[in-house]
């Protein structure tokens, strides 16, 4: 692999702790998957994110319950994003 990333549920904290570890990791990069809804039906969604800082994990973690808000944010920043399992609560 070139490259490693964690992607947590709605956390950092576990790519922090290696990065913190291992400072000198030059193949690691901080990813999340966070957990965001449609507001009108609650419909929860899971965003895979990569590439990401503190700053940019924080935001989002308040844009979240709204991915309205949260997807135009992440493209300002230039982040690199996908739709995880999209079909995961459908019935």
């Amino acid at each position: 692999m070139s490259y490693v990333t964690l992607t947590d549920h709605d956390s950092i904290d576990g790519a922090l702790y290696l990065l913190n570890k291992y400072p000198d990791l030059t193949d690691f990069f901080i990813g999340e998957e966070v957990e965001t809804y449609f507001p009108e039906t609650n419909q929860r969604i899971h965003v895979g994110v990569w590439g990401l800082t503190e700053a940019q994990h924080r935001e989002m973690q308040r844009l979240r319950p709204d991915i309205r808000e949260l997807i135009p944010y992440m493209k300002s920043q230039r982040l690199i994003f996908a739709v995880n399992h999209l079909f995961q609560t459908i019935e």
